[in-house]
């Protein structure tokens, strides 16, 4: 049984830290002006000539 639990709380933590990485990553491409809100929807990226 604590074996069992030890590996449900190890990908639990793993999945919450790929989601924190994730977010850190957006928000920062936020910041700078590189992500796009959506797929279809309007981003913010700017093209340059």
């Amino acid at each position: 049984m604590t074996l069992e639990r030890d590996r449900r709380i190890s990908i639990y933590t793993l999945q919450a830290v790929k989601r924190l990485r994730y977010m850190q990553v957006q928000k920062v491409g936020e910041e700078e002006g590189l992500c796009q809100k959506g797929h279809t929807g309007p981003g913010r990226v700017k093209e340059t000539d």
